[in-house]
């Protein structure tokens, strides 16, 4: 998954292990949006206050055409 599209988390330390996810989160929505004939690309991230430590991400996802 090419780094370009990484959404950085301002203000929190990220993880390897917290980097490795996202990069797997990025390759699942590509494999969900290429079955539907769809783009996808992440487009941003937000992290729950402390101590709550979900993070959300969002995808875009376009119809081919």
């Amino acid at each position: 998954m090419s780094r370009k599209h990484r959404i950085d988390l301002p203000g929190y330390p990220v993880t390897s292990e917290q980097l490795k996810r996202i990069d797997e989160l990025q390759v699942e929505m590509l494999e969900l949006a290429e079955q539907h004939d769809y783009t996808s690309r992440l487009i941003g991230a937000t992290r729950m206050p402390e101590p709550d430590p979900r993070v959300f991400y969002a995808f875009e996802m376009t119809k081919r055409v």
